[in-house]
C-alpha cells in the first residue's frame, strides 16, 4: 500500500521535479501519515500541555 501510494504520488509530480522535490513529497506524507496514526491511537497532547512541556525546557 504505501509502496503504491508512493509511485502514484511521484506520477502526480511534475516531470520538472528535482530528486529533492520528491524526496520532500515522500518525507511530508510521511510525516502526515505519522501524525493521523498518533491521532488515532490517542497520542496528542493539548495546548496547554504543550505550553507547559515548552516551558519546563
Amino acid at each position: 500500500m504505501v509502496k503504491q501510494f508512493a509511485i502514484d504520488g511521484i506520477r502526480t509530480l511534475p516531470d520538472s521535479s528535482t530528486w529533492d522535490d520528491i524526496m520532500y513529497f515522500l518525507y511530508v506524507n510521511q510525516k502526515i501519515d505519522k501524525g493521523l496514526k498518533d491521532i488515532e491511537n490517542g497520542s496528542t497532547f493539548t495546548n496547554e500541555e504543550a505550553r507547559e512541556y515548552l516551558r519546563k525546557l
